[in-house]
């Protein structure tokens, strides 16, 4: 601000007044000073010649430097000079072109979705332009994010852009509704980006199980764990990737109750739950 005044000063010296002075023979219509957006054509309010002067003597030109392309401080000049060169008047507007206006952010895809419990859930995501920055220019902050898939549940996200000039704006909000595990879509699926996809090489048995439950996969090194809960969704069991020993792993539920299980697959390319029926 104490530059833009500063600037302000210089240009009021080199081409006289903003506005009417006692002695000036036309005035500024509109105001001294205004705000243009950056990258849109400029008009001028132009002046008003003031009376008694005779305007059929008097030549009136303009004469500025605003480039509407690039943020700056810039003037637009009317200078009148009568035939007979006994008037020489000069009124200056000060033109601040800058941006205000905010990015569009738009969600990619569809405003609703839907994810099975326990799986990770990854946003479609979103698209933004701007009337002046790059998009390589513009924060993204995400909000609601990362998506708890613990709970049946309808919860939302949404993100916000900001560009260099502290413009900013929403998008609108993606719901996500959380499906119960238990649902028949959501056994034996993973989520890799947005697509639900059946696992392949992993094998769980027996099922229906006495207490021993046994897994095994062909690709022990995509392996990332085993977590296995009860209908309740509490943690009963888990293994890690370093406890997976040579694609085959032992679990035993034998001091579990006879019900139903969820068994979480985790692995590098996703993650899938499986049901299973522990009965003795």
């Amino acid at each position: 601000m104490k530059s833009l005044v500063i600037v302000s000063v210089l240009l009021l010296f080199a081409f006289g007044s903003f506005s009417k002075s006692k002695d000036s023979i036309m005035m500024l219509n509109g105001k001294d000073t205004v705000y243009h957006e950056v990258k849109t054509p400029y008009k001028d309010d132009s002046i008003t010649i003031l009376k008694p002067f005779d305007t059929a003597n008097i030549d009136v030109v303009s004469k500025t430097n605003v480039n509407v392309k690039v943020f700056g401080v810039y003037f637009y000049s009317f200078i009148a000079r009568s035939s007979d060169r006994k008037i020489n008047d000069t009124v200056t507007r000060i033109v601040i072109v800058r941006d205000h206006t905010p990015p569009v952010i738009t969600l990619i895809g569809p405003a609703t979705a839907e994810i099975c419990q326990w799986l990770d859930y990854e946003d479609a995501g979103y698209t933004v332009t701007d009337n002046y920055d790059a998009v390589k220019n513009i924060r993204i902050d995400s909000v609601g994010f990362p998506v708890k898939t613990d709970s049946q549940n309808l919860v939302w996200v949404r993100y916000k852009a900001t560009d260099k000039s502290g413009n900013s704006n929403f998008s609108e909000y993606r719901y996500i509704l959380i499906i119960s595990h238990s649902f028949p879509q959501c056994e034996g699926r993973v989520q890799n980006g947005n697509a639900l996809f059946q696992v392949q090489k992993v094998e769980i048995y027996p099922n229906p199980s006495n207490g021993l439950l046994y897994i095994s996969t062909a690709y022990p090194k995509l392996l990332s764990g085993v977590l296995i809960y009860n209908l309740n969704g509490q943690l009963v069991e888990q293994v890690g990737k370093e406890g997976f020993n040579f694609g085959k792993q032992q679990f035993d539920l034998s001091n579990q109750p006879t019900g139903i299980y969820f068994v979480r697959i985790e692995t590098e390319i996703g993650s899938t739950v499986r049901k299973v029926v522990l009965s003795k």
